[in-house]
């Protein structure tokens, strides 16, 4: 598959991890509709970014939002590579 062949590197972070994070996950904030339509945009068709504080529908903050978000963002890659 195309996407095997060219995949190079992902990240993960470990939020509950992070003492900097104090329990929030995630939270829209003021003009924050726009900053996730920004960010889900990606850098030139190479790095892309997906997670519950990216998704805009009223599941967010959930693991729900997390994997519309992250099936969303896969089919972006996808439509990018053909």
């Amino acid at each position: 598959f195309r996407v095997q062949q060219i995949f190079e590197e992902a990240y993960y972070y470990n939020w509950s991890a992070d003492p900097f994070v104090c329990g929030a996950y995630s939270y829209e904030t003021v003009g924050g509709e726009e900053a996730i339509r920004t960010v889900q945009k990606g850098i030139e068709d190479t790095v892309y970014f997906a997670g519950e504080g990216l998704h805009s529908g009223p599941e967010i903050g959930t693991v729900e939002a997390a994997l519309v978000s992250g099936r969303d963002t896969a089919h972006r890659i996808i439509a990018a590579l053909v």
